[in-house]
């Protein structure tokens, strides 16, 4: 099932906001030497499984995402 942009943006917003919401009670993560990959994992992860539920297909993969050039400067 195609996605228009409205129901990605949608499904982007909502993962972003269940993130935020696990990422606050998750303290010490931020003391790790490098929390914006465990942070970028996790985003990953939760819009794979969105996607998943969303297309009504646990097998589907399609998501993929190389985050070895992302600079930090680019997270808020």
């Amino acid at each position: 099932m195609p996605l228009n942009p409205a129901q990605l943006r949608r499904i982007v917003e909502n993962t972003w906001v269940e993130l935020m919401t696990w990422l606050g009670g998750r303290g010490k993560l931020l003391d790790l030497p490098h929390p914006e990959q465990q942070i970028l994992f996790e985003l990953g992860f939760r819009l794979r499984e969105n996607l998943r539920s969303m297309a009504q297909d646990p097998t589907w993969d399609r998501l993929f995402f190389d985050a070895s050039s992302l600079s930090t400067s680019f997270l808020p």
